[in-house]
């Protein structure tokens, strides 16, 4: 079941990374930020709704406070700094890099 689930959470990377950068190109950067947040939000209420019994809500609490300075912090840095192209895909990239060394 872990390895399915893996290759599932590679799966859904590979196509979101993909999918928004061929979404930038057609539209700025923060409705396609946006977007993909209520997405993520959607994919995790049906998710809940499936499993229900095996979440942890005070860890659903404590995932979602610590997540939430993330994005506003990589949305202000493009909006403040003006950065676009590949600057900004170079950010996201340090971005995701910094949560995924802090996951262990």
């Amino acid at each position: 079941m872990e390895i399915l689930l893996a290759l599932a959470a590679a799966v859904a990377y590979g196509v979101s990374d993909f999918a928004g950068g061929v979404l930038t190109r057609r539209a700025h950067v923060l409705v396609v930020f946006l977007l993909s947040q209520l997405v993520s939000f959607a994919l995790l209420l049906v998710v809940v709704a499936l499993w229900a019994d095996a979440v942890s809500w005070p860890g659903v609490g404590w995932g979602a406070a610590g997540e939430r300075p993330g994005p506003a912090a990589l949305a202000g840095i493009v909006l403040r700094e003006r950065i676009a192209g590949r600057q900004a895909a170079g950010l996201v990239v340090a971005a995701v890099s910094v949560e995924l060394i802090a996951l262990g």
